[in-house]
This record gives C-alpha cells, sequence and structure tokens, in this order.
C-alpha cells in the first residue's frame, strides 16, 4: 500500500496535533469555567482532522470512503 502525500496533507495534520495540545491543555485547566466544553471541542477537531488527513493520503477509493466515514461521528443521509 502506498501512500498519496500531497501538500494539503500537511496543514491538516498540524490542525490535528494542535487542536489534541489545546485539548491537553483545557484538561488540565479543567476546573475553568469552560475549559471542559472547549476540551471536548478541540478533541472533535483533532478527531476530524486526522480522519480528513487520513482520507487525503488514502490510495484507493474504498480506503478514502472510509477514512471520509470516519472523519464525521454523525452520518447524515441525504
Amino acid at each position: 500500500m502506498h501512500w498519496q502525500l500531497t501538500p494539503y496533507v500537511f496543514p491538516v495534520i498540524l490542525s490535528a496535533v494542535i487542536s489534541a495540545v489545546l485539548a491537553r491543555f483545557a484538561w488540565h485547566y479543567r476546573r475553568t469555567s469552560g475549559a471542559i466544553s472547549f476540551c471536548l471541542l478541540m478533541l472533535a477537531a483533532a478527531e476530524w482532522s486526522l480522519g480528513y488527513a487520513l482520507e487525503l493520503v488514502s490510495p484507493d477509493w474504498p480506503m478514502a470512503h472510509f477514512w471520509g466515514k470516519s472523519a464525521w461521528l454523525v452520518e447524515r443521509d441525504g
């Protein structure tokens, strides 16, 4: 299996890492008002970014479709 690296994937991976670091930082200050909500938001952003990055580097359509579906927690019909 050969991954297709494109220049578009590096900013998406960077956003996943930054979101995960911010989630960790917010969890450290979880007693502060709004920190837990911010932590959950950053975890969701990191999960989406990672799924989208894996979709971008996927070598074939079935794998790209799988990672595209994993980037979204809620499926929409239509």
